[in-house]
């Protein structure tokens, strides 16, 4: 847990977003978001008060990751081929 005295690197232009701006930037429903939160491989929303809002360079970062990931990962070819 960071102290008072520890300083978090602050980025110039961070901004919160809300779940629906969320669901546009990834494609998934809310139910699919909170299950990946849950799993821990998708960025946790903060509490601000009664709502909640994610950090928008946390999701665009996780998207980044996603894709880096499809970059390095050998394609595999679908079990299913087509029948001559």
């Amino acid at each position: 847990m960071r102290n008072h005295q520890e300083k978090i690197p602050v980025q110039i232009n961070q901004r919160f977003i809300r779940l629906p701006q969320v669901q546009l930037m990834v494609g998934f429903c809310k139910t699919m978001i909170y299950a990946k939160i849950k799993e821990g491989i998708f960025p946790r929303q903060i509490k601000l008060g009664r709502i909640s809002g994610w950090v928008e360079s946390e999701v665009q970062d996780w998207i980044n990751q996603q894709i880096e990931e499809r970059d390095v990962t050998p394609y595999k070819a679908s079990r299913r081929q087509s029948r001559d």
